[in-house]
């Protein structure tokens, strides 16, 4: 069993320019600085509408971070 951190940090130090967004029901305030320091690009809630969620998968693969914590989103 591997949890969802430890799953971006493996997949990171196996293939470093991988773009990660995670889609969670958890809080953001807990993980999104966490993922954000083991090299993950972004967070998507699940209370997030569609076009939230296309908005954030367009920008990670253009090459932003996108978390819900920050003011804006950064590359």
């Amino acid at each position: 069993d591997t949890n969802g951190l430890e799953l971006v940090f493996n997949i990171k130090n196996h293939a470093a320019n991988s773009k990660i967004l995670i889609f969670s029901s958890h809080d953001p305030r807990i993980y999104a600085e966490k993922l954000a320091a083991i090299g993950c690009n972004g967070y998507i809630s699940k209370s997030c509408t569609t076009e939230e969620i296309l908005s954030m998968v367009r920008s990670v693969l253009a090459g932003y971070n996108c978390f819900p914590s920050n003011s804006q989103w950064s590359k």
